[in-house]
């Protein structure tokens, strides 16, 4: 993309379209399933989506919609439509999906994003989608509060890695990040690849996406269990997660975080023994579980 207009995204950034609301309805059968095709949704869960748009009203939920891609109120209005839709998460995915046609028009058209940017970043329904089939058997969605972060503008794919513009709240113990600092916030979606290549260009990527914005030069930031430094002797030299951080230089740890769980083994099950040992990290992570200890993450940055 070109670069975006610096006073659009001044604003943008504190809140998209300075308040103004939108009078947003759930969008036509037609153009919902256009976007599912678009970001590669799978056949089984397009045709649920296509169920319930037409037999559920979705009237009752319609007032907060166009608050999903206003990054002050976009938390709050999924967590309201979240206590109002049911469904294995299939109303809720619905209603962002419309939302969804709303963002590419009220943002990225407006700051002249592409269009493979957009569908990059919305692609995250998609991976959403099927890392609930993987963990649950059939498929669904869970929005764990996240997906305002892509409807409001507020986080962007670019290549594969995710950047969210956030500013520093928490308390650096070695004094490099102040309170309040804008930092791009870098997120590893499930299907990222952390090859050398393709993490360096993503990293060149948001440095010009951002370009002529208040995170032009801001310090790439990660809080994640991929930084803990307990995978330094669970995983091999080789290993891409080892190259995704040996990026960052790590500023704090927490040893009792269990966010890696459920993503390393994309399961759920009753005991520690079940745990599946079909990779190293598996391996070396049900060894630690079963010794009354959980992987923990870190936070860390790149200047």
């Amino acid at each position: 993309m070109g670069n975006p207009n610096r006073r659009i995204w001044s604003k943008g950034i504190k809140e998209t379209r300075e308040g103004k609301r939108v009078n947003t309805m759930l969008h036509s059968r037609e153009k919902i399933l256009k976007l599912c095709q678009r970001i590669n949704m799978p056949t089984e869960m397009t045709a649920k989506i296509a169920n319930e748009l037409d037999h559920f009203d979705f009237a009752h939920v319609a007032r907060f919609l166009p608050e999903l891609i206003v990054p002050a109120t976009g938390s709050y209005a999924l967590a309201s439509i979240t206590g109002a839709l049911d469904g294995y998460g299939l109303r809720i995915l619905t209603a962002c999906l419309s939302v969804a046609i709303d963002s590419e028009r009220e943002i990225y058209a407006t700051r002249g994003i592409s269009d493979k940017i957009y569908t990059d970043t919305m692609s995250v329904f998609t991976v959403m989608v099927n890392e609930y089939h993987g963990i649950h058997g059939v498929y669904g969605f869970d929005s764990m509060r996240w997906i305002w972060r892509q409807l409001s503008g507020s986080l962007y794919r670019l290549g594969t890695l995710e950047f969210e513009m956030i500013r520093y709240s928490g308390d650096d113990p070695t004094g490099q990040l102040e309170k309040n600092t804008p930092l791009l916030s870098v997120h590893i979606p499930s299907n990222a690849i952390l090859s050398r290549e393709e993490i360096d260009k993503s990293y060149a990527q948001a440095r010009e996406f951002f370009a002529n914005t208040e995170y032009a030069n801001a310090p790439f930031y990660c809080w994640s269990w991929l930084l803990s430094p307990k995978l330094l002797k669970m995983l091999p030299e080789s290993s891409g997660i080892l190259r995704f951080m040996n990026d960052f230089e790590i500023i704090s740890e927490n040893p009792n975080g269990d966010a890696a769980n459920i993503r390393v083994f994309k399961k759920l099950f009753h005991t520690l023994e079940c745990l599946p040992e079909d990779t190293s990290l598996q391996r070396n992570l049900k060894k630690l579980l079963l010794q009354g200890e959980q992987l923990g993450d870190a936070e860390g940055f790149i200047a």
